[in-house]
């Protein structure tokens, strides 16, 4: 079907046209000047043609400086030139982008009202005009459109507009009608599942009614059986107060007239009868807890283990005279504090450069790696650290940035799947949200060695259920995850579908002299530390330009972006950006996709240079 959209589209700019635009673009008034600095470099052409092809002098492409300088050449080549064409291919796309995103009730309209084959611009104009209403377009954005798009003029199109928005009154109707028809469909629908919520509800209220009348009913037989036991075991000590008394009386006056086997014949039937009572009263404790665990009632686990302690208290009071048995106290909070030092609270960029410098120096791990550390954490991506600094820098990290909260789960080689992970021996993560659920701080997990296990399978699940707020980390909102990598036999190959999740950090040892902490670093969950700046898409662009295996990282790339340009000055670190998300992101995900092969042909590609290569192939040993 042939749209209005199309019709617009397939119009030749003429030249008196073309002469009004590139004159409104140089003078940089008005709206064709607007968008076109606005959005020329986002357009296809421009990316995929003039940034590869053109170069100008004492400028990189991809870069701020180039783009700025290329704007003002394309504007030259709007008016005259051989590449004029090229020119005004960019315009186009850049105006259609401007459609897309700032008129968009517009570029619905022009995308979905059907165009007659036989259609002249005044026509087409009209038939926009009177379609308005149906889609919300306003006489502002009809004229801003007929400003952009260099069609033939038509005459008095000002004085006339306001007859020509005039609604098409059938149109209108037929879209109203559709409309409402939608909207009843979608209300039958909501009703229909009211109705399944509603029969679900009384389900569940059964159950609950049916469970409460089995819980009363188990309480009641566990009365009765403690009932009997503790007549059981009242039975018991007179039984053993009677036996004592026989015994005193037999070693007593009766010494000289009591023979050697009645002494012993008495001593073994007291034993026998003892030990049968024991029994009796302990299968009795046993046959009720048993009793109880069966009925399958959904009652609280603290529940069942007072009674049990209750029962084992009474047998143990009759069989050993035992104190009843304490309950245990409470276990404290499994983050590891190294140091009990102040906390300075964390307000800025310099302290935090500040704090994890300190705290990077303490450890003995080089302090230039600590600050991508942190973009990571801001950007939600998880920190995979590799190399033998790996768990001193994220110690330093906690250090600095977490008052020093710091859990260390060792994974194990048996871990196969994300449960495997919550209580583990030794404690797991979900011990670590108990513990950090009421901090209103960052707290730090590690999971060390998190390649001894099968990643797809132990971490790239957990990672996907943290990214959608689904993982059993998420009631504890200062709790971040990281992981470090190790080198050996019994490591396995990383899956590079993490690198979605997560970004790769290398840090340094260092031969200075560790030094003592003197405070620990201490950020708020509401800190703008903890906000990301804006995505730097022309680098990232850039990035996915000269690295075309790695499209599926871009949503990864501009996350941790955004994250550095919180911390850095993109201005004048835009390197020190790009580098970050090359080591922490691209090459990993190269080394962990791609065949050796093709890992020399995206080099290649790239253009990458000899120190680069080699630092991918260290990789691949670190990784595969």
């Amino acid at each position: 079907m042939r749209t209005l959209g199309d019709f617009f589209s397939e119009r030749k700019f003429p030249e008196d046209q073309e002469t009004r635009i590139s004159q409104a673009v140089a003078s940089k008034d008005g709206l064709p000047a607007q968008v076109f600095r606005s959005y020329a470099t986002r357009t296809h052409k421009f990316l995929d043609g003039f940034e590869k092809h053109v170069s100008i002098k004492g400028t990189r492409p991809g870069t701020p400086f180039y783009r700025k300088r290329a704007v003002e050449k394309l504007i030259d080549w709007l008016g005259k030139g051989p590449k004029k064409q090229n020119a005004w291919i960019i315009y186009r796309q850049a105006a259609i982008l401007y459609l897309q995103a700032e008129l968009a009730t517009l570029n619905t309209l022009l995308s979905e009202v059907p165009a007659p084959d036989t259609l002249s611009v005044t026509e087409a104009l009209k038939l926009t005009c009177s379609r308005a209403t149906e889609y919300e377009v306003s006489k502002d954005d009809v004229l801003r459109f007929y400003e952009l798009w260099g069609i033939e003029r038509t005459p008095d199109f000002e004085t006339s507009i306001d007859d020509w928005m005039k609604p098409d009154e059938d149109a209108l109707q037929r879209r109203q009608l559709a409309t409402a028809t939608t909207a009843v469909s979608e209300l039958k629908k909501a009703v229909a599942a009211r109705a399944l919520e509603a029969a679900s509800l009384r389900q569940q209220i059964e159950r609950t009614e049916q469970a409460e009348a089995e819980t009363r009913s188990a309480q009641k037989t566990l009365t009765d059986a403690a009932h009997k036991l503790e007549a059981s075991v009242a039975a018991l000590a007179d039984e053993v107060r009677r036996g004592g008394a026989r015994l005193n009386a037999l070693e007593g006056g009766s010494k000289d007239t009591v023979s050697t086997s009645t002494l012993t014949s008495e001593i073994q039937r007291i034993e026998a009868s003892t030990k049968a009572a024991l029994k009796t009263a302990m299968d009795a404790a046993r046959a009720t807890v048993a009793d109880a665990f069966n009925t399958k009632l959904s009652r609280t686990k603290e529940e069942l283990e007072k009674e049990i302690r209750d029962i084992s208290s009474k047998l143990s009071a009759a069989t050993e005279g035992a104190a009843p048995a304490k309950q245990l106290s409470a276990q404290p909070t499994p983050f590891s504090v190294a140091h009990r030092t102040p906390s300075e609270p964390l307000k800025d960029v310099v302290a935090l450069r500040r704090a994890l410098t300190s705290a990077a120096r303490a450890r003995g791990v080089d302090p230039s790696m600590m600050l991508q550390i942190h973009a990571a954490i801001a950007a939600g991506l998880t920190p995979v650290l590799l190399g033998p600094a790996a768990l001193a820098a994220l110690t330093a990290y906690a250090d600095g940035a977490c008052s020093g909260r710091l859990m260390v789960i060792h994974v194990s080689p048996s871990a196969l799947q994300p449960r495997d992970l919550d209580d583990p021996p030794g404690g797991g993560l979900l011990e670590a949200v108990r513990a950090a659920k009421d901090i209103e701080g960052l707290s730090l997990v590690v999971l060390e060695g998190a390649n001894r296990s099968p990643i797809e399978g132990s971490v790239v699940p957990l990672l996907q259920m943290l990214d959608l707020g689904l993982s059993p980390l998420a009631p504890a909102r200062g709790l971040r995850l990281s992981a470090t990598l190790v080198a050996g036999a019994t490591t396995v190959p990383v899956s590079s579908q993490m690198w979605s999740y997560a970004t790769a950090v290398y840090p340094a040892p260092t031969t200075a002299k560790k030094q003592a902490v003197s405070t620990s670093g201490a950020l708020a969950l509401s800190s703008e530390l903890l906000t990301p700046g804006d995505p730097p898409t022309e680098i990232v662009g850039s990035l996915l330009e000269s690295w075309p295996d790695c499209s599926e990282l871009r949503p990864a790339l501009e996350r941790l972006g955004a994250a550095l340009t919180r911390l850095y000055d993109i201005q004048k670190d835009e390197q020190r950006i790009a580098d970050a998300l090359l080591s922490g992101l691209v090459l990993p995900y190269i080394a962990t996709s791609l065949d050796v092969e093709e890992q020399a042909e995206a080099l290649s590609t790239a253009k990458a240079t000899d120190e680069l290569a080699k630092a991918l192939v260290r990789l691949r040993r670190r990784l595969c």
